[in-house]
C-alpha cells in the first residue's frame, strides 16, 4: 500500500513523456515546408535529420522553443554540387508561437 503512490507518480510520468513524443513526431507538411525552404534558396535536399535535444538551442539563445518543438538539420547543396549547407529548423506547436518554420542555426559546411 505505501507504494501505490510511488507507481502513480511514475505511471504519469511516463503518460506525459509518451505524449509529448507523440506531438514532437514529424509531420508530411514540416517535410514540404523544408523543401520550400530549401528551393527559395536555390539548393537542394541531400538528407533531413530529426533532433530530440532542445538544450543546444536553448543555451544558444533560442529560449522560445517549447519542449514539443520539432526540431530538423537539413544538409542541402547547390544544384551544381558546389556549395553545401547546414539548416537547422523548428516548427513549435505551442500555444503562443507562429507554426511556421524557423530557422535557428545556419552553416556552410562547404563553399
Amino acid at each position: 500500500m505505501k507504494y501505490i503512490p510511488i507507481v502513480l507518480v511514475l505511471l504519469a510520468f511516463i503518460a506525459a513523456h509518451r505524449f509529448a513524443a507523440k506531438i514532437a513526431k514529424a509531420k508530411p507538411s514540416d517535410f514540404e515546408a523544408i523543401e520550400a525552404f530549401v528551393k527559395a534558396r536555390a539548393l537542394r535536399v541531400i538528407s533531413i535529420e530529426q533532433r530530440y535535444n532542445q538544450w543546444p538551442y536553448w543555451l544558444r539563445g533560442h529560449l522560445r522553443l517549447s519542449n514539443i518543438a520539432r526540431i530538423f538539420v537539413v544538409t542541402a547543396e547547390s544544384h551544381l554540387g558546389v556549395g553545401r549547407r547546414e539548416f537547422h529548423v523548428a516548427f513549435d506547436d505551442n500555444w503562443g508561437a507562429s507554426h511556421d518554420l524557423q530557422l535557428l542555426r545556419e552553416i556552410v559546411v562547404a563553399p
